[in-house]
């Protein structure tokens, strides 16, 4: 009997094997397994620390603008508060979107092929097999963490 999807049940909940749309073949085995650090995910895929630097100059900017108009530190001060608090709102925003997005996610590597599962609200899950990568290697980050690069084949 295929599982079936159940209302009100989440999806990944009924997989057969957690990551994967169906039982492995035989003579198929997982490897590794994993998900993304979902705040080093989100810093990255997000440009957090970009946005956040972008935010910045923009208050400074106004910020050194009222000043060469002469106004006063206070009011120089007053005229970007707004726009602190929605470049705040934003990258908060962007951050939860960023860790729904690295809970949801699950890397699969098998011994014939490399399985990501992606998604939040339109979930999917890609199969790529071993013939159609041409090379895989690690790319390490300054916090300690790593990304998977995967450069496949043309077509």
């Amino acid at each position: 009997m295929k599982d079936q999807h159940i209302p009100g049940m989440p999806e990944h909940e009924i997989e057969p094997v957690p990551g994967l749309p169906e039982r492995l073949p035989a003579g198929e085995g997982i490897v590794w397994q994993g998900s993304p650090a979902w705040w080093p995910f989100a810093r990255r895929a997000m440009h957090l620390k970009g946005l956040g630097f972008y935010f910045l100059a923009l208050v400074a900017w106004h910020l050194v603008e009222s000043m060469m108009a002469g106004g006063s530190l206070l009011a120089a001060l007053a005229g970007p508060s707004m726009s602190v608090v929605l470049a705040s709102l934003c990258l908060v925003i962007l951050a939860f979107i960023g860790r729904a997005a690295a809970r949801a996610t699950l890397y699969t590597i098998t011994n014939r092929r490399v399985v990501l599962r992606v998604g939040v609200a339109l979930p999917m899950t890609i199969n790529i097999p071993f013939s159609a990568v041409q090379s895989a290697s690690v790319r390490r980050h300054a916090d300690g963490t790593e990304d998977i690069v995967l450069a496949l084949l043309p077509g």
